[in-house]
């Protein structure tokens, strides 16, 4: 499988002086920049030994990276098995079904109202259950942070070498841990900036708002967190990301994921409450917005968030 990536980067719009430029990661062979971590993972560990043909693959994902997981083992010849939930897109869900994945769904929720320690429990399970095994961990795994640094920042700097702010949504926080290292790599001056959504306990470990856009946020906090000094983080409304994502496709033709829509509007939230002119400006799209259709896109969605949350969309 080529390692040859190059997803586009995109003038946006000019907000207050400011140039906002957009990195397309969804025009990644399977659909995200989850693709790129995939691949660069699974190579490595074949390079080091540390699985083999006969190896199971496991990880805890009903988003973006147990799709991408799935389609790099098909071509490895590898097992795999998505530990999942019920608030996985049906997109994705068929995706994972016609790859030849194992799937497992979990149907209990946590203390937090979410599924990812249910899930994360059934991994550990898993693990112990079959010797050759191998737990992919997004949350963790040192590879996930070298595969960002190495192929998704590395190319945005080469890209775009004088970039002033890069703004990424946060979830595991493998890619902006990666990003941030990598802006510390190959540039003087480029800030790293978190973009979050209400409920989500990243930044706000105490919130009891429920969270429902998928690949943003997350009910704990992943380890890579230790290995960064971020230079600022901003949490957005559900709300805010929904409306940035028609304003992309309306306005601009770019057709994104909720976690773009809120990075979107984080950016020029950050911007307006920092006093920020005249800088070069770029916001990480993580994918498109086909998988999101029957959610952010969908109608009936929106009216169930609306009546649990009293918005006016």
């Amino acid at each position: 499988m080529s390692d040859d990536i190059k997803t586009p980067i995109v003038p946006v719009e000019n907000y207050n002086g400011n140039k906002i430029f957009a990195k397309l990661e969804g025009l990644n062979i399977f659909g995200s920049m989850k693709d790129r971590c995939a691949k660069y993972v699974i190579k490595k560990l074949f390079a080091t030994g540390e699985i083999n043909k006969e190896t199971l693959i496991i990880e805890s994902s009903s988003g973006n990276m147990a799709v991408s997981l799935a389609m790099v083992c098909k071509s490895y010849g590898l097992r795999f098995c998505a530990v999942i939930d019920p608030s996985i897109a049906p997109i994705n869900e068929f995706l994972l079904n016609n790859s030849g994945a194992e799937i497992i769904k979990v149907d209990a929720p946590d203390e937090n109202n979410s599924y990812l320690k249910s899930r994360l429990k059934i991994v550990e399970d898993l693990k112990n259950k079959v010797k050759n095994s191998y737990w992919f961990n997004q949350y963790g795994n040192p590879f996930v942070r070298e595969a960002y640094c190495r192929t998704l920042g590395k190319e945005i700097f080469e890209q775009m070498p004088d970039v002033d702010y890069l703004f990424l949504a946060v979830s595991s926080l493998g890619t902006i841990s990666g990003v941030y290292e990598a802006s510390k790599m190959f540039s003087t001056k480029s800030k790293v900036i978190a973009v979050d959504v209400e409920g989500s306990k990243i930044f706000d470990k105490f919130t009891t708002t429920k969270k429902h856009i998928q690949g943003i946020g997350s009910s704990i906090v992943g380890k890579h967190f230790d290995f960064i000094n971020l230079e600022g983080s901003i949490i957005v409304s559900e709300k805010n990301a929904i409306e940035e994502c028609f304003n992309l496709v309306k306005n601009y033709g770019i057709f994104v994921g909720g976690s773009s829509g809120a990075c979107f509007a984080g950016a020029k939230r950050y911007l307006d409450e920092n006093k920020i002119h005249d800088k070069k400006v770029l916001c990480v799209f993580a994918d498109r917005g086909e998988r999101y259709f029957d959610t952010i896109y969908n109608d009936d969605w929106q009216r169930k968030i609306l009546e649990e949350k009293l918005w006016d969309i």
